[in-house]
């Protein structure tokens, strides 16, 4: 009953351009926004220090890469220190 109240609320409100919505980054999928805040872009934290395999790796990237197209006009990457090498990717291709 609250899940079905909190789902109807956040529907209704959805179409609001002031508001601010944090998802994961599976669940941004198909859908698209002015701007894009990614968070927590570090070495070792995205792609988590644990993915060492061809396919852990892919499958990080390929989430960034959702992440980073679903910016309509704006999009922020942000770490602290020591940027993913995601980010760096991009840096190296511009």
């Amino acid at each position: 009953m609250i899940v079905a109240r909190l789902s109807s609320r956040l529907s209704r409100h959805s179409k609001s351009p002031d508001q601010i919505n944090l998802m994961t980054l599976h669940s941004s999928k198909g859908l698209e926004f002015q701007a894009v805040i990614m968070v927590g872009l570090e070495n070792g934290v995205f792609p988590s220090g644990f993915d060492r395999t061809d396919e852990q790796l892919e499958e990080a990237a390929r989430l960034f890469y959702v992440g980073v197209t679903r910016a309509k006009t704006q999009i922020h990457l942000t770490y602290d220190s020591d940027e993913s090498p995601l980010i760096t990717s991009i840096r190296e291709a511009a």
